[in-house]
C-alpha cells in the first residue's frame, strides 16, 4: 500500500473583529461565516487527494510499461523472462477444465527475488510454491501450472496475477476465451455479372468458415426468393476450424439489373451477403442510321451499271455467350441461302454481304460491309416501246431484297463451365476440351480434315474462315428453309434497296457538216453536251484525224451542261465522213475519289462530214493490191469467223498488241458488226491434233475450229515450282488423295464405333506445345483410319458444320419444364429431332446434372431430311427447385444446351377448397327433393399417380365417399361428402386427406341451419278417464313440409311419473311426418297436465300441450243374462 500523505496543515484562523469597530453583524453571525470557509477549504483539499494518488499510480505504471521488453511470446521484466505473455485459456467449454504452464526464466547476470501470489479470482488455481525463490543469473527457471475449470455462470473472462520482483510489482495478465463459433464469408459477396435470360443455371460457391472453437448450425434464408435461387446445401452444420461451401445456382427468368441478398442465419448471428446480377436477353442489334429494332433499311442512292457502292452496319452481339449468326435470304416466304438466291433472283446478285455467317464474342461488335453492284438485265426478244418522257427523263429502275440475321444458339465447351461426366471416356471429347483451351493454328485443321472431325475448335468458322467440306457436301445445296419459329430478338431484318440508272448524254448536234473546205483551211462549230443522268460522269473524245476539240475531258455533273469547241483542219482531199468518238466513264466505286478507277460506261459517236477540196487540181495515184492469198489455213484470227476455206482479209501480223483497256475477248462479241473496232486480238493457235476438239483447257487461247478451247497440258511442276514448293504440293496432293480414298471405301454405316482405343500416356491436359498436338492427332487419326476400314464410323457424322448448315438442324423444345414432379417419382419428355440437311448428322446428348437420365441411348445419327425423337426421363429425390441443363453435341464439335428446370414437390394432392359450408336452400331448384351432399376436386398438379384415402372421426355428421383410391397423373377427381342429420353427432367436423407423401390436408366440414317448416299435426292432446295403473298410449304426429331431413331430441322423455316418450331421439325425413309413441301407465288418479318439447337441430323448439285425468277402472253393464243350470 502506498503510505498515506502528510495532513496539510489546519487553516488559520481570520482575525475576529473588534467589538469597538463599527459592524452590523452579530457573534452567531460571525461564527457561522468561519465555519463555512472552513467547510470549503477542507472539500477542496479532498478534491485534490485522489487526483495526486492517479498521478502518482499513473507515472509509476509508466516506468513500469518503459521497463518491459516485449518478445515473440513472451516480455522481458527486470531481467525475468515470462512466457507466455499472456495466460490465454482459449475454447472454453462448459465443465472442461484446462492447464496452462507459466515459465519464469532470469536471463539477467545478477540473482534476483520472485514473490508469485495468487489469481485474483477463485476460479483460477496455482500449485503450491515457496513465497521466495532466489534465481542465478545461469539461466535457472520456475514453473507453475495454472488451472481453470470453465462454468457457464463465470462471468470472470479476464484476471491477473501479482508477481514482485526484487520489490517491483507487477501484474501477470490472465484471459479466458469461451468457445464460440466465429462464421466467416468467402466472398463476401456473389457477382453473377451478366447472364443471358432463359439459359442454363449459373452456379457460384460460397465458403462459411468458422474460425471458433465450437461448432454450429447454419441455415440460408432466401426471403421471397425473386431471383429463383437454388442453393445446395440449404443448411447444416459447420464445425469448429472447418469451413463448408455452399453451391448458388441463378436461372435469369426476367431480364433486369438486381441487387438481392440472402441471409446466412446461425447461432451467433445472422450474416448477410449481397448478390449482384444482370439477366439481359440475348440478341442481335444492328447499328445503322436507318435501324428500328429488329428492322434495318439501307437505301443505295442510283448507281450505274458496272460500278459499285458501299454501305456498313455494324451487329453487335448482346449477350454473354458467343453466338454465331446466319445471314439468310428471304424469297415469298422462304428462306434461302444467298448462294441459292442468286441462282433464281437477278436482285439478290446485286448485293453482296462481306460475311453470311460467323460468330460473335460475347458483347463483340462486327462492321459487315454491304456491296451494290448493278447488273444489265437479260435482253428481251422483240420490239420493245418507250415513250419519249422516259428517253428524256432517264428513269431508273429499283431494287428490293430482304435478309435475315438468325441468332443460332451455339455454345462452346469452354463457356458451359462444366466437363461431362466421369463415366463418358471419349477420346474425342477430351481432345476437344484441349483445343477449346488451347489456341491452336486453325490452318493445322485446314491442311488435317480427317483429324479435325474429332478435334476441330467448335464450329471452325467465323466471317472470313469456313469449314472445310467433302466433294460431297460442295456438290450438295442445302434445301430452301421454311419460317422458323422466331424467338424473340433471335432475328434481325435487312432491307436492301437499290437504283439502277444509265449514263445518258444529250448531244447537240447529234453530227458535223462541214460541207466544202478547203485543204488546210480550219473550220469551227460547238457541240453541246448535257448531262441527263443522274450521277456526275466524266466525258472524254477520242483522238481523232484533223480534229481538235477543247476541251477534250471533263467532269459532267447531274443536269448539267457544257460547250465543246471543235476545231477541223483538213488534210487531204476527198469526200470525208469519219466518227468523233464520246466515250463516258463513271467511277468503279462511288465511295472512292481517284480518278484511276474508273470504268467505261458508253461510247457516242458524233458523224463528221466534209467535202475537202484543193485549190488546184493534181492527177489520181493508182495503187497496185498485189498478189497477197486472201485464204487463211493455218493460222487464225476471230476464230469465231474463220473456218476451213473461209475467205477474209488477213491480219498484218500474226500476233497483233493487246489492247490498252482490259474488253471482252473478241471470240465472245456476238455481233460481226462490232469486229472492226477491236484491232487487237490475242493469239489464235491451230490445234495441237487434227481434227480432234479439246473441251478443257484454258479458255483465253482459243483454235480456228469453230470456237471451241485449246487443250493446255498442266505445267510442269520441276520448271514451275521451287524444290520447296514443289514437296509442299506434293504432300498436299497426297493427303487429299488419301482422304478422299477413305471417304470412298465404306459409304453404308450401320454403327458408330463410340469407344475407340486409347493410349495411357496421352494426356491432353498436359501437352504445352503444338507439337505434341500434332503427334496426338497422327495417334487418334490412325484409329479413325481402321474404324473406318471396319465400317464403324460414319463419315460424315464427324465433320464441323458452318453455322448455316447448323440452322437446318432443330431440336425441339429448347426449354424443359417439367414444372411440379414427385420426389422419387419419373417423369419423361420427348426431344424432336429434325435433320433438313442433305447429309447424315450425328447429336450425341450428354446430362449435366444428375436426375436426367436417357434410358434409350446418347447418340442418335440422324438421317438426310429426317425426324427422329428422343426420350428424357427426369426423377430426384431432392426436394426444391431444380435448374439443370442437358448438352447435346453436333458432329463432335459443336456444342449446344437444353435448359431442364422442375419444381420437386411431395407427392401430395391439392383439394379445391379448404372449408366446406353445406348449406341448402328452402326450395330446391331442379330436384323433388333437396340434395344433402357437396363435392370437393382432389387436383394432381403432378406426372404420378398419387394414392389417398379419408380420415373422418367417428362423431362428425358426415359421410364420404369414395374413402380411399388413386388418382391418374394430371386428373381431378370429385370426392362426395354427404351430411347425415344425427343429433347425437357434431355438425362441425374436420376431415383429413392423407397422400402418398403422408402429410395430412384438413378440410374444415360444417353444416348451416336454415329455417325449417316443421309442427305438430294437432296442436294439443286431452286424455280424459284413463284407467288407473294401465296402459294407454298415444301417438302424436310431427310434420316436416320442409326439403331436407332433421335431426330431433326430446328434451323430457319422462315428463311425469308414468309417462315415457319413445324415441328420444330420430330424424324427420324430408315431406313427411314422424310419430312419437307417448306411452301412459299412471299408478295414481290424478289430474295431469305437461308438455312435451322436442328440440330441432336448427335450434327451435316444438312444444305439444298433453292434459287429461285417471280414474279407477270401472264398467257399466247394459243388459244381464242369467244363465240357469
Amino acid at each position: 500500500m502506498p503510505p498515506m500523505p502528510p495532513m496539510p496543515p489546519m487553516p488559520s484562523m481570520p482575525p475576529m473583529p473588534k467589538r469597538d469597530s463599527v459592524s452590523s453583524l452579530t457573534d452567531d453571525d460571525m461564527q457561522m461565516q468561519l465555519q463555512l470557509q472552513l467547510q470549503q477549504q477542507l472539500q477542496q483539499q479532498l478534491q485534490q487527494q485522489p487526483q495526486q494518488q492517479q498521478q502518482q499510480q499513473t507515472e509509476e505504471e509508466k516506468m513500469i510499461e518503459r521497463s518491459i521488453i516485449h518478445e515473440n511470446g513472451s516480455f522481458v521484466f527486470e531481467g525475468i523472462r515470462f512466457t507466455p505473455d499472456i495466460v490465454e485459456f482459449n475454447d472454453a467449454f462448459e465443465g472442461k477444465q484446462y492447464q496452462q504452464k507459466i515459465k519464469l526464466q532470469n536471463i539477467g547476470r545478477n540473482p534476483a527475488l520472485i514473490r508469485m501470489g495468487e489469481p485474483n479470482s477463485f476460479v483460477f488455481h496455482m500449485d503450491k510454491h515457496d513465497r521466495g525463490v532466489k534465481l542465478v543469473p545461469s539461466g535457472k527457471c520456475i514453473t507453475r501450472t495454472l488451472t481453470y475449470v470453465y462454468h457457464n455462470d463465470d462471468i470472470v473472462q479476464r484476471s491477473q496475477i501479482r508477481v514482485q520482483i526484487n520489490g517491483r510489482m507487477i501484474e501477470y495478465p490472465i484471459e479466458v476465451k469461451k468457445a464460440i463459433p466465429m462464421i466467416e464469408v468467402c466472398p463476401p459477396e456473389l457477382d453473377f455479372k451478366v447472364i443471358n435470360m432463359g439459359a442454363s443455371a449459373k452456379t457460384l460457391k460460397i465458403n462459411i468458415i468458422n474460425k471458433g472453437g465450437r461448432g454450429t448450425k447454419f441455415a440460408i434464408d432466401l426471403g421471397r426468393n425473386e431471383l429463383d435461387l437454388v442453393v445446395n446445401p440449404p443448411k447444416g452444420t459447420i464445425r469448429a476450424k472447418n469451413h463448408v461451401t455452399i453451391f448458388v445456382e441463378m436461372v435469369g427468368l426476367m431480364e433486369g439489373e438486381y441487387y438481392k441478398e440472402l441471409w446466412i442465419t446461425t447461432n451467433e448471428k445472422p450474416i448477410r451477403v449481397p448478390i449482384i446480377a444482370e439477366v439481359m436477353r440475348p440478341r442481335l442489334e444492328v447499328y445503322h442510321p436507318n435501324a428500328t429494332g429488329d428492322f434495318t433499311l439501307i437505301n443505295f442512292p442510283p448507281t450505274f451499271i458496272g460500278t459499285q457502292r458501299l454501305d456498313s452496319i455494324v451487329l453487335r452481339n448482346f449477350s454473354a455467350d458467343m453466338t454465331p449468326f446466319v445471314i439468310f435470304a428471304e424469297i415469298g416466304g422462304e428462306l434461302k441461302t444467298p448462294k441459292d438466291a442468286r441462282k433464281t433472283e437477278l436482285a439478290f446478285k446485286m448485293f453482296a454481304l462481306s460475311a453470311e455467317e460467323g460468330r460473335l464474342e460475347p458483347f463483340e461488335s462486327r462492321i459487315i460491309t454491304i456491296l451494290y453492284r448493278p447488273l444489265k438485265e437479260n435482253s428481251t426478244k422483240g420490239w420493245q416501246h418507250m415513250k419519249d418522257e422516259d428517253t428524256k427523263n432517264n428513269k431508273s429502275k429499283e431494287y428490293l431484297v430482304f435478309f435475315r440475321i438468325n441468332r443460332v444458339h451455339c455454345i462452346e465447351r469452354k463457356e458451359l463451365g462444366l466437363s461431362f461426366p466421369e463415366k463418358v471416356d471419349d477420346p474425342k471429347l477430351d481432345l476437344f476440351m484441349y483445343n477449346s483451351k488451347h489456341d491452336v493454328d486453325k490452318r493445322m485443321s485446314v491442311m488435317m480434315p480427317v483429324a479435325s472431325m474429332m478435334n476441330m475448335p467448335n464450329l471452325a468458322v467465323s466471317s472470313d474462315v469456313g469449314a472445310p467440306k467433302t466433294p460431297e457436301m460442295e456438290k450438295t445445296v442445302a434445301p430452301s428453309l421454311p419460317f422458323p419459329p422466331a424467338e424473340d430478338k433471335d432475328v434481325v431484318r435487312l432491307c436492301l434497296h437499290g437504283e439502277v440508272c444509265e449514263p445518258n448524254l444529250l448531244i447537240q448536234p447529234n453530227s458535223l457538216d462541214f460541207e466544202k473546205v478547203f485543204v488546210g483551211e480550219p473550220r469551227q462549230k460547238v457541240l453541246k453536251v448535257t448531262n441527263l443522268s443522274l450521277i456526275p460522269i466524266k466525258y472524254s473524245f477520242h483522238k481523232a484525224v484533223n480534229v481538235e476539240l477543247e476541251p477534250p475531258s471533263g467532269w459532267l455533273d447531274s443536269r448539267a451542261a457544257i460547250d465543246i469547241l471543235v476545231l477541223y483542219t483538213p488534210r487531204c482531199i476527198g469526200n470525208m465522213n469519219f466518227p468523233i468518238e464520246l466515250e463516258v466513264f463513271g467511277k468503279s466505286a462511288v465511295f472512292l475519289d481517284s480518278e484511276k478507277s474508273l470504268v467505261s460506261l458508253l461510247v457516242y459517236n458524233v458523224n463528221v462530214v466534209a467535202t475537202v477540196r484543193m485549190a488546184t487540181v493534181s492527177p489520181k495515184p493508182d495503187l497496185n493490191l498485189g498478189i497477197t492469198p486472201r485464204i487463211t489455213h493455218e493460222i487464225g484470227f476471230h476464230s469465231e469467223l474463220v473456218t476451213y476455206g473461209s475467205s477474209y482479209p488477213k491480219p498484218y501480223a500474226a500476233v497483233l498488241k493487246s489492247l490498252k483497256e482490259k474488253t471482252k475477248p473478241m471470240w465472245m462479241i456476238k455481233d460481226g458488226k462490232d469486229v472492226d473496232k477491236f484491232h487487237n486480238a490475242v493469239i489464235a493457235f491451230p490445234n495441237d491434233r487434227s481434227g480432234r476438239f479439246n473441251n478443257d483447257g484454258n479458255k483465253l487461247y482459243r483454235s480456228i475450229f469453230t470456237g471451241n478451247p485449246r487443250y493446255l497440258p498442266p505445267p510442269d511442276p520441276d520448271y514451275t515450282f521451287t524444290p520447296e514448293e514443289r514437296d509442299k504440293k506434293n504432300e498436299c496432293t497426297q493427303f487429299w488423295t488419301d482422304y478422299i480414298r477413305l471417304l470412298i471405301e465404306d459409304r453404308e454405316v450401320k454403327t458408330y464405333a463410340s469407344d475407340m482405343p486409347s493410349d495411357p500416356d496421352i494426356s491432353p491436359h498436359e501437352m504445352q506445345s503444338v507439337k505434341e498436338m500434332q503427334a496426338m492427332k497422327k495417334k487418334y487419326s490412325r484409329y479413325i483410319r481402321e474404324a473406318a476400314k471396319q465400317n464403324l464410323m460414319p463419315k460424315f457424322v464427324l465433320i464441323p458444320l458452318s453455322p448455316m448448315f447448323l440452322c437446318n438442324i432443330k431440336v425441339e423444345p429448347k426449354l424443359i419444364d417439367f414444372a411440379m414432379v414427385a420426389a422419387n417419382s419419373s417423369v419423361s419428355e420427348i426431344l424432336k429431332l429434325h435433320n433438313t440437311n442433305p447429309f447424315p448428322v450425328s447429336i450425341r446428348f450428354v446430362p449435366g446434372k444428375s436426375g436426367v437420365t436417357l434410358p434409350d441411348g446418347d447418340t442418335r445419327i440422324v438421317p438426310p431430311n429426317t425426324k427422329k425423337k428422343l426420350q428424357i426421363v427426369f426423377k430426384t429425390k431432392d426436394f426444391g427447385r431444380y435448374n439443370g441443363f442437358l448438352d447435346y453435341v453436333i458432329n463432335g464439335s459443336h456444342h449446344f444446351k437444353i435448359t431442364v428446370s422442375a419444381n420437386v414437390v411431395p407427392k401430395t394432392l391439392n383439394i379445391s377448397q379448404s372449408e366446406l359450408s353445406l348449406e341448402f336452400g328452402l326450395r330446391p331448384t331442379n330436384a323433388a327433393f333437396q340434395y344433402t351432399s357437396r363435392s370437393i376436386s382432389l387436383i394432381n398438379n403432378l406426372r404420378s399417380p398419387i394414392e389417398y384415402h379419408w380420415e373422418v372421426h367417428n362423431d362428425a355428421a358426415y359421410i364420404i365417399e369414395p374413402t380411399s383410391g388413386q388418382v391418374p397423373p394430371m386428373v381431378s377427381l370429385m370426392t362426395q361428402i354427404y351430411f347425415k342429420p344425427n343429433p347425437e353427432k357434431s355438425f362441425m367436423a374436420e376431415a383429413n386427406l392423407i397422400s402418398s407423401s403422408g402429410t395430412p390436408i384438413a378440410v374444415k366440414l360444417s353444416y348451416r341451419n336454415v329455417k325449417s317448416n316443421i309442427h305438430f299435426v294437432m296442436s294439443k292432446i286431452e286424455l280424459r278417464d284413463l284407467p288407473l295403473n294401465l296402459v294407454e298410449t298415444v301417438r302424436p304426429a310431427i310434420r316436416n313440409a320442409s326439403y331436407t331431413d332433421v335431426a330431433f331430441e326430446v328434451v323430457h322423455w319422462s315428463p311425469m311419473p308414468g309417462v315415457v316418450i319413445t324415441p328420444r331421439t330420430g330424424i324427420i325425413r324430408a315431406r313427411s311426418t314422424f310419430d312419437l309413441e307417448v306411452e301412459f301407465q299412471i299408478p295414481v288418479i290424478i289430474n295431469f297436465e305437461f308438455d312435451i318439447k322436442v328440440r330441432l337441430q336448427t335450434g327451435s323448439i316444438l312444444t305439444l300441450k298433453v292434459y287429461g285425468s285417471v280414474v279407477s277402472p270401472a264398467f257399466r253393464s247394459e243388459s244381464i243374462r242369467w244363465r240357469s243350470r
